[in-house]
């Protein structure tokens, strides 16, 4: 897993809550750590004399957003740019003070930590589709198909950029492809496959989404595959439509050649 852990500390050290993706972290271990890198992040803000943001140990990239004693740590791997992460990360913490805003954490009490559990369902889904976002932009970041002015939040203005640089950058394949008489369609879902998108099936001219095993996004507008679909299929010589999901359970894009 790309997206490793999320931890909530207070500033001196104890854990609100904690979501991880290892099965073998035991909960004295998860208090231990959680101290350990309260201390840490102490320490390195002391040092530095300014906000620490982000902190690289080993195989790991601790990234880090403070607001008044709380501490937000989300531990990803190194092959992540924690700016990929940044948007979810401020949308857990706005979340979070969202859901408990009567809580004075500054207050010395012994918190029931069972007030914590409904949100870690939040969070576990919310990571979750954090964790499906940056592999997929990992693999255009290595593609060379992802710059670092691109928007990692709206992911259907994404789409149709990526198209726009893949046609660019195998043009000349598909112009070859194209004059053999080659199925393009068949290139176009070798594309998909390359992008791991198994929720996404053709059948003749009609391509089916399943959006609810997706988990890319929060809702079919912030969809990267209908927009990078539409494009492709519209430079390589096809009339598309797309059926309105506010009206079926299974969104799909139907397309025909033009003569």
């Amino acid at each position: 897993m790309l997206i490793r852990e999320f931890i909530c500390v207070l500033e001196h050290g104890l854990m609100l809550f904690h979501v991880s993706h290892a099965s073998d972290t035991g909960t004295t271990d998860k208090f231990l750590r959680s101290s350990l890198i309260s201390a840490l992040y102490s320490f390195a803000t002391q040092v530095e004399e300014d906000t620490l943001e982000t902190l690289q140990l080993g195989k790991v990239t601790f990234v880090f957003r403070k607001q008044d004693e709380l501490i937000f740590i989300l531990i990803v791997d190194t092959s992540v740019n924690p700016d990929w992460c940044a948007a979810e990360l401020q949308y857990l913490q706005q979340a979070f003070f969202t859901t408990f805003p009567e809580v004075q954490w500054q207050r010395e009490l012994v918190l029931d930590l069972r007030m914590f559990d409904e949100f870690n369902l939040t969070v576990q889904h919310r990571l979750g589709m954090l964790n499906k976002r940056v592999g997929l932009l990992r693999l255009l970041s290595d593609e060379y198909l992802l710059t670092k002015d691109d928007s990692h939040q709206d992911f259907s203005g994404l789409g149709t950029v990526v198209a726009t640089r893949l046609l660019q950058k195998y043009h000349d394949q598909l112009i070859e492809a194209y004059s053999h008489q080659q199925d393009l369609l068949y290139v176009v879902d070798k594309i998909l496959g390359w992008l791991d998108s198994s929720y996404i099936a053709r059948e003749d001219t009609t391509y089916f989404f399943g959006c609810q095993a997706c988990g890319l996004c929060q809702g079919m507008s912030d969809c990267f595959f209908e927009p990078f679909l539409d494009l492709l299929l519209t430079q390589l010589g096809y009339e598309t439509h797309i059926e309105d999901p506010s009206t079926n359970s299974m969104k799909y894009l139907s397309f025909e050649q033009i003569s």
